[in-house]
C-alpha cells in the first residue's frame, strides 16, 4: 500500500532519466519526452512514476495510462472506480489519488503576479481580498492559493481551462487551510504551501482523506517504483 493519497516529489538530484524512460511503455515514454526542457521531463516522469506506485494496490497488473481529449490521465482496469490527477511546477511534482470518487490537484511555484493577471483570474470579492493585502509577498501567496484552487476544481471536472472562466469561480478561504466554492457543489478543498515556495491545492468529491501528504525525493520515489516494477538495464 502506498504511503499516502497525496505524493509530493522533489525532482532534483542526478537521475538516469534515459534508463527510467526506456522502462516505460511507448505511449507513456512519448508523453514524457515531448518536453524539451530537462526539468519539465523530470517533473513529468516523477508524476507518472508516483501515479504508477499509488495505483499498484488497486490495479494489478497496471494497464497503460491513457488520456482524455483534454489531456487528463486515466486507466481502465476491472474493479477500479477511483481517480488520480497529476501536476508539476518548478522543481516539484505531485500525484493525488482516491480509490473512489474524483480528484483534481494543482501546484504552482509562488512568484510575481501582475495586476492584469489577478484581475482576469479572480472573482470580485477575491480581487478585493487580494488588493487589501499589506505587501507584495502576501499578494503573491494569496493569488496562488486562489489560482491553484480554481485549477484543482477545473482539473477535477476534466473539461480544460478553456471552458470555465477562472473569475466565474469564487472561493471563501478558511483558517484551517480548507476552502469553500461559492456554488452548490458537494466538493471538499484543501490548500497548503510546500517548502514555503509552492502553493498546492486539491479538490475531491466527498470528504478529504485524513492522511497527510508525504514529500519524497526522486531517489525515494524511484526505489518504491523499482520495488513494484523491477527493470533490467540492457
Amino acid at each position: 500500500m502506498s504511503r499516502s493519497w497525496l505524493y509530493v516529489i522533489r525532482t532534483d538530484g542526478q537521475i538516469d532519466e534515459e534508463f527510467l524512460c526506456c522502462a516505460l511503455p511507448e505511449q507513456e515514454r512519448t508523453r514524457v519526452l515531448r518536453y524539451r526542457n530537462r526539468q519539465d521531463r523530470l517533473n513529468s516522469l516523477a508524476a507518472l512514476l508516483a501515479a504508477k506506485v499509488m495505483l499498484a494496490p488497486y490495479c494489478w497488473p497496471l494497464p497503460p495510462m491513457q488520456q482524455t481529449v483534454f489531456g487528463r490521465p486515466y486507466v481502465e482496469s476491472p474493479g477500479w472506480r477511483g481517480d488520480f490527477n497529476l501536476a508539476h511546477s518548478g522543481g516539484m511534482a505531485v500525484c493525488a489519488l482516491l480509490p473512489a470518487g474524483r480528484v483534481g490537484v494543482d501546484m504552482e511555484k509562488i512568484g510575481q503576479v501582475q495586476d492584469e493577471t489577478a484581475s482576469y483570474c479572480l472573482a470580485e470579492a477575491e480581487w478585493r481580498h487580494w488588493n487589501a493585502q499589506p505587501d507584495s509577498r502576501s499578494r503573491q501567496e494569496l493569488f496562488h492559493r486562489y489560482w491553484t484552487l480554481k485549477e484543482a476544481y477545473i482539473k477535477l471536472q476534466g473539461t480544460g481551462m478553456g471552458l470555465i472562466a477562472p473569475d466565474s469561480l469564487q472561493f471563501e478561504l478558511h483558517d484551517d487551510a480548507s476552502a469553500t466554492l461559492l456554488t452548490p457543489a458537494r466538493l471538499a478543498f484543501h490548500s497548503c504551501r510546500i517548502d514555503e515556495r509552492y502553493s498546492l491545492s486539491v479538490c475531491v468529491t466527498g470528504s478529504l482523506p485524513k492522511q497527510p501528504h508525504v514529500i519524497l525525493s526522486m531517489e525515494e520515489l524511484i526505489a518504491e517504483y523499482l520495488d513494484l516494477y523491477p527493470i533490467r538495464r540492457k
